[in-house]
């Protein structure tokens, strides 16, 4: 009796099919924290971004010091939670990997627009507008600042630097300047060498910064944080 072999039996086997990416959008919720009363008449806002892995809810309690009325303090969870201890009870968020890293980063713009929209900061209102971005949130709020359409009064960096994506003609027109570079003293993740690279590199770009210094390590330091809220933002220098 004759029989045929099967493909794979003698004849080969025919070419494995190419595995192919496709993006698509998806609908889903995301959460943003406030502080003060979203949809009254607010002098300012300051938008806020976490860290890496950090609770939105607990990072925006390093905030209730400066919370007072007029200033709507507003922080937009990352997009992608993990569990952040071994018994599964503790829950972080992040901005963004390395994997479609400039889908993730315009994914995020969009939904920090739409946070700051949803919370009643319409972009054709004149509110005073400050940015502060913690570790790799200083990236998120750095990126956020370069692409947003909306003008920002001031930049305060805490325990992070400017991203390396973004060129000197991003920051140039879009940072209000100078900005404000918070370094703990006893930051474990920003050495004198780190700081001394990113000296040089905001140097290179023509871009006016200042660092201040505070005492403890990686975190917003709440009196570091009330002698900002005192001092003025660009708008009113």
């Amino acid at each position: 009796m004759n029989t045929t072999p099967l493909m794979g039996e003698g004849q080969g086997r025919p070419p494995a099919p190419e595995i192919t990416v496709h993006h698509h959008e998806a609908i889903r919720s995301a959460r943003v924290c406030v502080l003060g009363t979203p949809g009254q008449p607010v002098r300012e806002c300051w938008l806020v971004c976490h860290g890496y892995l950090q609770s939105v809810e607990h990072f925006i309690e390093w905030f209730r010091p400066v919370a007072v009325p007029g200033r709507l303090i507003v922080a937009p969870e990352g997009l992608s939670r993990a569990y952040i201890d071994s018994g599964q009870t503790r829950v972080g968020s992040s901005w963004m990997t390395r994997v479609d890293r400039d889908r993730e980063i315009h994914d995020y713009v969009r939904w920090i627009d739409q946070a700051l929209d949803d919370v009643g900061i319409q972009s054709a209102g004149r509110v005073g507008l400050e940015v502060h971005g913690f570790s790799q949130g200083a990236a998120t709020a750095c990126r956020w600042v370069a692409h947003t359409h909306r003008r920002v009064d001031r930049v305060v960096l805490w325990g992070g630097g400017v991203p390396p994506d973004l060129s000197a003609a991003d920051l140039a027109q879009s940072l209000p300047q100078p900005m404000i570079l918070m370094v703990g003293r006893d930051d474990p993740y920003l050495t004198s060498e780190a700081i001394e690279g990113e000296r040089e590199r905001l140097d290179r770009l023509a871009i006016r910064y200042r660092i201040e210094y505070h005492d403890g390590g990686h975190k917003v330091d709440p009196d570091a944080l009330l002698a900002l809220a005192r001092s003025p933002s660009s708008r009113s220098q």
